[in-house]
């Protein structure tokens, strides 16, 4: 198993792009076979590489729809994980291109 540390811009940030609900987390570990440790501004990913990847692509798209004035809700955050765990990966590029 591998491990990596997401860090982002604050804790809030982070906090919003699982909808403030550690449910999201949970199902985000369970979908893609990563264990998920959140603590200020870093979350830290413990799987295959193949599953940090995925959970990398996942956080940096939640993010996209951050900056571009989404308000992340549970149905956001499951679509988002639905489609990477999905593999469309250039689909979500396409919708999240700046």
């Amino acid at each position: 198993m591998a491990t990596r540390t997401l860090h982002f811009a604050s804790p809030r940030i982070l906090s919003l792009l699982y909808a403030s609900r550690p449910q999201n987390l949970e199902r985000i570990e369970a979908v893609l076979k990563v264990k998920l440790t959140s603590r200020d501004n870093w979350l830290e990913v413990e799987g295959t590489e193949e599953a940090i990847v995925q959970t990398e692509k996942l956080f940096e798209f939640l993010n996209k729809a951050r900056e571009q004035g989404m308000n992340l809700a549970d149905a956001d955050v499951e679509h988002i994980l639905m489609q990477v765990a999905a593999g469309h990966i250039e689909t979500l590029e396409e919708l999240f291109t700046d």
